[in-house]
C-alpha cells in the first residue's frame, strides 16, 4: 500500500498527493482522511473528487492520525493495492428508507464471498439512523468479515457535508468500501460503571427524554454530582459530560458506550448514536490510565488475532486507528501516550479522531461505538 501524508491541508496539496498515489500501477482504490481545519467544502473539493477514476472513500474528521502524530490540519491518502468496490448510501436521517433494499440495489455484482474481506465504513456521525443502517449492512454481508470505520464531521456539529466520495462531498449518508484484504481487529474502551442501570423510558433515536420515568438530564446531573463531578449545566455540559458517558447494556453483558454531547429543551440528552426505548444505561467514568490501557489492549488484541493475516512479501501492511475525539479531548496532553501504545513501528499507522466508531470483533454484532479505540491491521493486498 502507498501512504502519503500532506500537512498543508489545501485542495492543491491534496490534488498533488492523489495524482502521485493514483499513478502507481498497482493502486486500485483510495482512502482519504482529511482534517476539519482544512475547510473543505463542496465548492472547493467536489471538482477534485469527481475527477478521480479510482474508487474513493473518505471523510473529514476533527483530527487525523499519521504514525505518532495527531494532525488538526492536513490529509492522508492511502493507495490500496487490492480490488476495492465502493458504494454510497443516502438517507441516513430518513425513517422511510429501507437500507437492506438500498444496499442490495447498489451492490456490485462482483462482490466476492471470501470470508476474510474487510468492509470499511464511513458514516455521517450526526445522522439519526446509523444503528439501523449498520444492522442492514450486517444482514447483507454477514458476520464473516471484518468491519471498521468511523463517524465523520466536525466539533462544530453543524451537519456540514463530511463524507468524501467519487461524487463529491456529501452529508446524511454513508460510504462503504469492500476491500479484498485480510485483516484483524481490536476494540476496547476503558470506562467503568459508577451508577445504574437506569431504564430508558422515553427516547427517540439519539435523544433521551426520560430515565426511570424521570427527566433524563435531572437524573444524569444528580449522578454526576454524587460522583464528585461537579454541577453540570447547559453552558458547561460538554466539558463535564465527556468524563461521564453512558454504557448501553447488551444481552451478552457487554457495554456499548454512548456519548451525550448536548442538552435540548432543558431536560433532553442528545447522544452520538441511538438509544432504544426500554434499554438499560449505566453512567460510566474513566481516567487517563484506564483509557490508555484499553487502547493498548485493543492493539494487542489486533496483533494476537493477526497471526492468520497473510502479509505480502516485503511489507507488513498498515495499521488503521479510529479513536473517538472525545477520548482525545479527555486525555489532553496524554493522548500522545495512547497513540504511542497503538503505534507499531513495523507498519505505517493511519487513522482519525472520529465522532463515533464502527467495528465488530469477528464474533459479535456490528456496532456504532462512542469513546472507544478501534485498531485494525490490514494486509497490503499486493
Amino acid at each position: 500500500m502507498e501512504v502519503i501524508v500532506d500537512t498543508d491541508g489545501t485542495v492543491n496539496a491534496l490534488d498533488a498527493v492523489l495524482r502521485k498515489v493514483s499513478s502507481r500501477e498497482d493502486v486500485q482504490g483510495l482512502i482519504v482522511l482529511a482534517a476539519a481545519e482544512n475547510g473543505f467544502s463542496p465548492g472547493t473539493i467536489d471538482p477534485l473528487l469527481r475527477s478521480q477514476e479510482l474508487p474513493l472513500i473518505g471523510g473529514i474528521f476533527p483530527a487525523i492520525l499519521a504514525g505518532t502524530r495527531k494532525l488538526e490540519r492536513g490529509s492522508i491518502v492511502v493507495g490500496l493495492t487490492a480490488p476495492v468496490r465502493t458504494m454510497r448510501i443516502d438517507g441516513l436521517d430518513r425513517r422511510e428508507v429501507d437500507f437492506v433494499s438500498r444496499i442490495d440495489e447498489r451492490l456490485p455484482v462482483d462482490v466476492p464471498s471470501n470470508t476474510s474481506d474487510t468492509v470499511l465504513v464511513m458514516v455521517d456521525a450526526f445522522a439519526s439512523r446509523i444503528d439501523s443502517f449498520l444492522e442492514s449492512i450486517y444482514t447483507v454481508f454477514g458476520p464473516d468479515r471484518t468491519y471498521l470505520g468511523g463517524g465523520t464531521g466536525t466539533l462544530a456539529m453543524d451537519r456540514s457535508p463530511s463524507l468524501l466520495t467519487n461524487e463529491g462531498i456529501v452529508a446524511d449518508s454513508a460510504v462503504l468500501a469492500l476491500i479484498d484484504v485480510s485483516s484483524s481487529l481490536g476494540v476496547r474502551h476503558g470506562w467503568t460503571q459508577v451508577a445504574g442501570p437506569f431504564r430508558v423510558t422515553d427516547a427517540d433515536g439519539s435523544v433521551i427524554r426520560a430515565l426511570d420515568w424521570e427527566p433524563a438530564f435531572s437524573v444524569y446531573r444528580n449522578v454526576i454530582k454524587e460522583a464528585g463531578g461537579g454541577t453540570i449545566r447547559e453552558d458547561n455540559f460538554f466539558e463535564i459530560a465527556r468524563a461521564f458517558p453512558f454504557g448501553l447494556q447488551r444481552i451478552d453483558g457487554d457495554l456499548v458506550v454512548r456519548d451525550p454531547f448536548a442538552v435540548e429543551e432543558g431536560e433532553r440528552l442528545v447522544c452520538v448514536g441511538s438509544v432504544p426505548n426500554g434499554s438499560f444505561l449505566q453512567v460510566l467514568r474513566g481516567d487517563d490510565d484506564s483509557l490508555i490501557a484499553a487502547a493498548a489492549e485493543a492493539a494487542e488484541m489486533c496483533s494476537s488475532r493477526g497471526h492468520g493475516v497473510a502479509r505480502s512479501e516485503g511489507s507488513a501492511g498498515i495499521r488503521v486507528f479510529f479513536d473517538c475525539i472525545s477520548r482525545v479531548l479527555f486525555l489532553e496532553d496524554r493522548f500522545t501516550e495512547e497513540l504511542a501504545v497503538v503505534y507499531d513501528p513495523d507498519r505505517p499507522l493511519v487513522g482519525a479522531c472520529s465522532i463515533g466508531e464502527v467495528a465488530n470483533n469477528g464474533d459479535s454484532f456490528l456496532e456504532f461505538f462512542n469513546k472507544t479505540a478501534v485498531v485494525a491491521d490490514l494486509d497490503t493486498g499486493a
